[in-house]
């Protein structure tokens, strides 16, 4: 197992609206929408032009124009789309492993004295920094990220969702519906550490709904 880690990023499984994990942190934050892996082809994917059902990364639910944050310091391979469905895709070499990212709005970019400048190869990104914007392009049904990684010892690829620096394992709790200021009470943080998420179909229309969730941190297997 390769030492390469994503993040800093809450990745938590089976979460979000819908089920399939969410992150927080670094690329974005965002629902899982197609994991790694065999997955089916909907009629809209073949519609698309998608005529494989093995996904080589994951899928995150964004708006277009959302920024991406590199999730991983290294030098870029490429910035371009290479006509192979995946649209704009900035790809960057972390020692052995290559990240991507696919179906950027527009040619990754990075801000330096205030300007946007295209990245090319052989340019140094450091992790976190805004390095583009969410898309479409490419063969997708809608905006979001495409991430995938690659080890380039093996030229096989890696599940991201395995390589995140901080896993939360979590549990709802049976209060959906008490307040925030409930939620902070003393007798209920100590069972726990006290995460509020929002219900994605809430924050699209700018509700503020807030569900408790008692979690177990881990960073690198080990329970903190």
């Amino acid at each position: 197992m390769t030492a390469f880690q994503l993040g800093p990023t809450v990745y938590t499984p089976n979460a979000g609206v819908y089920g399939l994990g969410r992150i927080e942190g670094v690329p974005l934050n965002a629902d899982v929408i197609s994991r790694y892996g065999p997955r089916p082809l909907t009629p809209e994917m073949i519609a698309a032009g998608i005529n494989s059902n093995i996904h080589e990364g994951e899928d995150y639910a964004c708006y277009e124009g959302t920024a991406l944050l590199a999730p991983a310091s290294g030098v870029v391979h490429l910035a371009n789309d290479l006509d192979d469905g995946r649209g704009f895709s900035l790809y960057v070499d972390s020692g052995n492993i290559r990240w991507r990212m696919g179906h950027l709005m527009e040619p990754a970019r990075r801000y330096s004295d205030t300007r946007l400048l295209d990245l090319s190869s052989g340019d140094i990104v450091t992790r976190g920094e805004w390095v583009g914007k969410a898309g479409q392009t490419g063969r997708a049904t809608g905006p979001h990220l495409h991430l995938d990684i690659m080890d380039l010892l093996t030229y096989t690829f890696i599940n991201p969702a395995s390589l995140y620096r901080s896993v939360i394992v979590a549990e709802p709790m049976a209060h959906p519906a008490l307040s925030r200021e409930q939620l902070l009470e003393p007798g209920l943080a100590a069972r726990g550490t006290v995460m509020f998420t929002r219900a994605a179909s809430q924050e699209i229309v700018g509700g503020e709904v807030y569900s408790l969730i008692v979690q177990r941190r881990e960073d690198n297997g080990e329970v903190i």
